[in-house]
């Protein structure tokens, strides 16, 4: 799933490709809309809530993971400590 802030669409496609987008009327089952909101349930309970900047990432037997897009990455955890799953950096890209 992209979502282009610029032209505020959002396109569904096989592993990001351009070619294999799926049409409005054919999203999976397994991406939910409501408005602006997009749910994906990767399996597993698994599952990202994608609502405007915000991205909620919850995992099994784990605090939700928050992130909030702006002119930056921001990485909000329950604790202190990343866990050791998470690959992040606070170095620029």
């Amino acid at each position: 799933m992209t979502r282009d802030k610029r032209r505020g669409t959002v396109a569904v496609s096989v592993e990001g490709s351009n070619r294999a987008v799926y049409l409005a009327d054919r999203i999976p089952a397994w991406i939910g809309t409501e408005g602006d909101v997009r749910r994906i349930d990767l399996g597993g309970g698994h599952r990202v809530t994608h609502d405007g900047p915000r991205i909620i990432y919850d995992i099994p037997e784990h605090d939700p993971l928050r992130l909030t897009a702006g002119d930056s990455i921001a990485m909000h955890l329950p604790g202190e400590q990343i866990p050791d799953f998470v690959n992040a950096s606070d170095r620029p890209a």
